[in-house]
């Protein structure tokens, strides 16, 4: 089931659910145990699992006195895991698929693996810069940024190919989503700017957006008000992420550009040598966000669960 149909079930029957967002398994491991770190939150019937796309990651090793630089693949495929993932547990799943790393024809194949996984929906998005770059660097046979992707995306839902040589084109139909940053995406100069490229993976076939995360609501209502002036009119999902370690006070807003309330700042830093009182604060500061969001008619809210499913499980209940 797409997720635009998804939402506007909810939306329309003035029901409320929650999404999900989690990692694919790392080599060594088995679909088995990541279906089990699902199994306290599969009860509580999410609409739908994001479920990350990983490029290649650059190392450096050294062995008997020669450092070489490698590539590896430490995560397994994403389209063989969301595939095995929605036949065992029926929930939709939603894989993510990257631009920078790779050519339009692998791409193209990425997409095509999505398909015979009898998957619905795709998330794109353009990936970050690798840590072993002094700058973002993309495939020069690829994709500079999302909106190609997206567009690539949707010309094969009319049949049209990157690879010519395809004797029978058949479409290929995916409903599409697309990142958003409601404080900036920090390459963008202004706010207004990042919005209007927004509105470029809009117009090239996105069929909604799900945001960063982010910790002050405010933020998220003045972004969507923005988005209205711009003509975005696709639904937009809003993400959270409950705050769980003192050390999220600087390193998401580092990591993510995104600002901390100075309310929640405040409470974790009275509590930061209680770890067990820090995560309190912080998934009491998430159900506080998303009772919120749910009272102003946003019927679906996305979830960040960095693999801690049984707190986020507990806490849920109270509001789904």
């Amino acid at each position: 089931m797409k997720v635009i149909d998804i939402y506007n079930s909810l939306k329309d029957s003035g029901k409320k659910g929650f999404s999900i967002e989690i990692l694919p398994p790392v080599k060594g491991t088995s679909l088995d145990d990541i279906e089990k770190s699902l199994l306290p939150i599969i009860p509580l019937n999410p609409q739908f699992i994001n479920i990350t796309f990983h490029a290649p990651v650059r190392k450096f090793i050294n062995e008997n006195n020669v450092t070489t630089l490698v590539e590896s693949h430490p995560r397994t495929a994403t389209a063989a895991v969301a595939g095995a993932l929605k036949r065992r547990t029926g929930i939709e799943v939603v894989p993510h698929l990257t631009s920078a790393a790779y050519t339009k024809l692998q791409l193209e194949d990425f997409v095509i693996d999505f398909s015979y996984e009898d998957l619905d929906n795709i998330f794109v998005i353009r990936s970050d810069k690798d840590p072993l770059d002094s700058r973002f660097r993309v495939n020069p046979f690829g994709h500079a940024n999302a909106a190609g992707l997206v567009e690539q995306i949707k010309n094969l839902s009319k049949g049209i190919y990157h690879d010519k040589f395809v004797k029978e084109p058949r479409p290929i139909d995916f409903c599409i989503g697309v990142a958003a940053y409601p404080e900036k995406h920090q390459e963008a100069n202004t706010l207004d700017e990042d919005i209007e490229y927004l509105k470029q993976k809009v117009d090239k076939g996105a069929s909604y957006i799900v945001t960063q995360m982010f910790f002050d609501n405010s933020k998220f209502y003045s972004f969507i008000d923005r988005c209205n002036k711009f003509g975005i009119d696709v639904p937009v999902i809003p993400a959270l992420k409950p705050l769980s370690l003192a050390s999220h006070l600087t390193s998401l807003p580092s990591t993510f550009s995104i600002e901390m309330p100075d309310e929640l700042r405040h409470s974790v830093e009275a509590a930061a040598d209680d770890k067990e009182a820090v995560k309190k604060i912080g998934m009491e500061w998430c159900l506080r966000q998303s009772e919120d969001l749910l009272k102003q008619g946003f019927p679906l809210i996305h979830y960040f669960t960095m693999g801690r499913m049984n707190d986020l499980s507990k806490n849920l209940t109270q509001i789904f």
